[in-house]
């Protein structure tokens, strides 16, 4: 099975992340590879509205540690290179012109917290649960959520769950604005299709200028975000605490930070 799928039917581009045995973490070929197919959907005319979903009940856990170790040890392209493709896939997201939704359930941690962060709306199921998860293994969020979660749930509250990395469920992700709805799990999928069935039958030139709009008055923060959180995240990359946060993450225990 493919790590991801991208479908196309009634104006709806539906992208679901296949990798349920793993949370449907991400590895650089699936990150890339999305990206790509990704930006290529706003110069089709039969495609209205994007929708991210995950496989498996779990939208996504964010960067494979395990297949990504190398990235993360400063080996391979070089953190620099691979943090530009996770910032591929997150710009293609965030670029596309029309309405997008992510569809969560289950955990959306870290990247993956980012990324349906980066969707227009948001729809839950019970089981959803957000977390930065970033501090927890020595490093900074790198997804454009410096910007995104801050807009959403305000400063205070961004700064908390960015230090603490705490897990935020459904009906408070909706209550901090993180979200627009909760919906039952076996009614995810259909509440989903009629959204989305809305959008795509909608003035399409009115909501691709509605959304243009709301961009613009955000002003170029989202390229200025992901350059600094690149600049941090190389930073990061390049010392020890990262590798002795994911050696704690897989072996269960309490990782030792020494940098400063």
């Amino acid at each position: 099975m493919p790590d991801f799928s991208l479908d196309i039917a009634g104006g709806v581009a539906t992208l679901t992340l296949r990798r349920p045995a793993k949370k449907n973490a991400l590895t650089l070929p699936m990150v890339r590879a999305m990206a790509e197919a990704v930006a290529a959907l706003p110069a089709r005319s039969d495609v209205n509205v994007l929708v991210v979903v995950g496989e498996g009940g779990d939208f996504c856990a964010g960067a494979d540690l395990v297949a990504n170790a190398e990235a993360l040890s400063g080996g391979g392209d070089g953190p620099a290179a691979n943090m530009a493709t996770f910032h591929a896939l997150l710009r293609a997201v965030w670029g596309f012109p029309r309405p997008t939704l992510a569809a969560v359930a289950g955990d959306a941690v870290g990247f993956g917290m980012d990324l349906a962060l980066a969707c227009d709306l948001r729809l839950l199921a019970p089981t959803a649960r957000f977390r930065q998860g970033f501090t927890k293994i020595g490093l900074v969020p790198d997804g454009g959520s410096s910007l995104t979660l801050q807009r959403l749930v305000g400063t205070a509250k961004a700064f908390e769950l960015m230090y603490f990395s705490d897990v935020v469920g459904a009906e408070d992700a909706v209550r901090l604005g993180l979200a627009n709805k909760v919906v039952p799990a076996d009614a995810l999928a259909a509440e989903v299709a009629a959204w989305t069935a809305r959008l795509a039958a909608g003035p399409q030139k009115a909501l691709r200028l509605g959304k243009a709009n709301l961009r613009a008055a955000m002003g170029d923060a989202m390229e200025a975000a992901l350059a600094r959180e690149a600049d941090a995240q190389v930073q990061c990359l390049t010392g020890p605490d990262p590798v002795a946060g994911v050696l704690a993450f897989v072996g269960k225990t309490t990782p030792q930070f020494t940098e400063r």
